[in-house]
């Protein structure tokens, strides 16, 4: 779990402009709770060591598990197991915004002891999906982290195809008080709403004392959902 030395190593990764001081926590326990494999971020820095220290847990977490997996478990919790969790994680930036903390990353991800799932990409995002290893996908989770209209529609042209349709989870940061971010979130609400009523699932959460950088964007893809039942009853 995160506790308060994580949080104090951190710190100087943080900068106010950014606005994720809650959103790194909030990644931190998505991917506690959803347990990814395959991870890409975009506009790396601050929240990739809440992402890589949730990995980390889940590792330690996922072990322990394994030696309470008994036969009177699912038959499917069973076949979870056995697969074993080397996560990865894909961060692509260019390293240019002058508030960012993207070349610390890695050194403080290594002093921390959590960096070897990280991949850290030097580069524009856009057009470099080509360059991702194709056994690193479909993806599992994804964090957008780069404002703009033509950075969402880039995005959403190159990499929603690899976000796993198995209930892949993509968020995005900042869009619904902003016109860019609206314009954009509107032109998903009209497609969920019509031609992709079964592509995907949208939820977004406002941070209500802040003027920028205050929401995420989550959207699920369910275009091939698996709906497994474990039990007859909650």
């Amino acid at each position: 779990m995160l506790g308060q030395d994580f949080l104090d190593q951190v710190h100087d990764l943080y900068h106010p402009s950014m606005g994720t001081e809650v959103v790194g926590p909030l990644l931190y326990m998505l991917v506690r709770t959803i347990r990814p494999r395959r991870l890409l971020e975009v506009g790396a820095g601050y929240t990739t060591l809440f992402m890589l220290k949730a990995l980390a847990d889940n590792g330690r977490a996922i072990e322990q598990e394994k030696r309470v997996v008994g036969a009177g478990r699912s038959p499917l919790l069973a076949q979870y197991y056995q697969a074993e969790y080397r996560p990865v994680l894909h961060a692509i930036d260019t390293f240019a915004h002058p508030n960012s903390t993207a070349r610390a990353t890695e050194a403080k991800a290594k002093a921390l002891g959590i960096a070897a799932p990280l991949q850290l990409h030097n580069a524009d995002f856009r057009g470099y999906a080509r360059n991702l290893p194709q056994g690193d996908m479909p993806l599992d989770f994804a964090w957008l982290d780069c404002g703009g209209l033509p950075n969402y529609l880039a995005f959403q042209g190159e990499y929603w195809k690899l976000i796993d349709p198995n209930g892949g989870l993509l968020l995005i940061h900042s869009l619904i008080t902003n016109l860019q971010g609206q314009l954009y979130l509107g032109q998903l609400k009209l497609a969920q709403a019509t031609t992709s009523f079964h592509a995907f699932e949208i939820l977004s959460l406002l941070e209500p004392h802040k003027a920028v950088q205050n929401s995420v964007t989550m959207v699920r893809m369910t275009a091939n959902l698996a709906l497994n039942i474990y039990s007859e009853v909650p």
